[in-house]
């Protein structure tokens, strides 16, 4: 029997296809996260309850919007949870561009240098209309690991800021 191998998989390495995956992951879980503090915070989310309702669930139809409905969250906290809060979403607001880059670009990996370049096109809000960002950059395996680990802390201190939320309503 063989074992299927995608195109991709013949074009980057596993262990970076690995890396990316868990990279990508996190960010997911960081997204509910923020969300779920949202829903326990908030009161406005709070009233629905467990019926998760339209209002509740269109939070999350854009990044942006989640994040400033998870910021806006914080004065429904204590002092102590919404300095956590606000300082972790300048963490997450600050790593957005990385993680879009990463979650919208294309890894091209070269086998005679043993290096990886990312390419990408993006719109800034900042920009004047119609202005397009141009990135194409090598990426060492530092940044890679950088980046996994500012994700990975900053989805340990929101299931902590979670864990305490939680506690505290009971």
């Amino acid at each position: 029997m063989s074992i299927m191998r995608t195109l991709v998989e013949k074009m980057i390495p596993a262990r970076i296809l690995t890396q990316y995956g868990i990279y990508l992951q996190t960010w997911a879980h960081i997204e509910y996260a923020c969300w779920t503090i949202y829903r326990l915070a908030d009161p406005e989310a709070k009233r629905f309850g467990e019926d998760i309702s339209f209002p509740v669930v269109e939070a999350k139809r854009t990044t942006r919007g989640l994040l400033k409905k998870f910021k806006s969250s914080a004065n429904q906290c204590s002092p102590h949870i919404k300095l956590r809060i606000l300082m972790t979403y300048r963490r997450i607001t600050n790593g957005l561009e990385t993680r879009n880059t990463a979650s919208h670009g294309v890894f091209f990996f070269d086998d005679k240098t043993d290096s990886l370049r990312l390419e990408h096109f993006f719109i800034r809000k900042s920009d004047p209309k119609e202005t397009w960002r141009y990135f194409e950059d090598p990426i060492s395996q530092t940044e890679i690991d950088e980046a996994l680990e500012e994700a990975d802390l900053i989805l340990r201190e929101l299931v902590n800021i979670r864990s305490e939320i939680e506690a505290d309503r009971k």
